[in-house]
């Protein structure tokens, strides 16, 4: 059994394409943080996520930024602290796929950037949260890592089919075990680094 399993679930949408996954994640979640590249600001999809999301952070990745960037997320989770009948807190990690940042930042130190702002968050929250993704390469899959990573109920809700875009936008078809196996792998990743720098082997 994986380190990741007593906290993880994958599943996915029995509707075909990226949308619906994308409505779901964002409605079920009380905020959605959105991670990006400068490059690629006011795409259709961080559109679409902002126009189904309950409260919405865009958050321009810079490194260096990260404590910064975590006390946006804390505003807004605190601007959220009359929702009424909550037990844990849903935070849906969003953004750009890892095409976006080609050249700029690989998947791992993605995975770590994420992971930075999230213990941040983890550090001064006085409440039971979760973390929901579409499971896609980029920043969804970094908040599935970074959730792993720290032990929080984490929820990865994609594509019918389980549908991944690689980093040359193509459509692939994944196995679960192989999705939790690559998973494992990336947290460890994050050990390695010892989860305080950005920066990582190529993966």
């Amino acid at each position: 059994m994986s380190t990741c399993d007593s906290w993880l679930t994958l599943s996915a949408s029995s509707v075909a394409g990226y949308s619906e996954r994308t409505r779901v994640n964002a409605q079920e979640s009380h905020l959605t943080v959105y991670f990006y590249d400068a490059r690629y600001h006011q795409t259709s999809g961080m559109r679409l996520t902002q126009k189904y999301s309950r409260a919405f952070v865009p958050l321009c990745v810079n490194v260096g930024q990260q404590k910064q960037q975590a006390q946006e997320i804390l505003r807004a989770i605190k601007a959220l602290s009359s929702v009424q009948n909550r037990s844990s807190f849903v935070l849906n990690i969003a953004g750009n796929g890892i095409s976006r940042f080609d050249k700029k930042m690989t998947q791992c130190e993605l995975n770590a950037y994420v992971y930075e702002c999230l213990r941040e968050v983890e550090k001064e929250l006085q409440e039971p949260w979760e973390i929901r993704s579409g499971g896609q390469t980029g920043a969804d899959w970094a908040g599935l890592v970074a959730g792993c990573a720290l032990g929080k109920p984490v929820l990865g809700y994609f594509p019918k089919g389980f549908l991944q875009r690689d980093e040359k936008l193509k459509d692939i078809e994944q196995n679960v075990n192989d999705l939790k196996v690559r998973l494992e792998e990336h947290v460890r990743s994050l050990n390695l680094l010892g989860k305080n720098s950005v920066g990582s082997p190529k993966m």
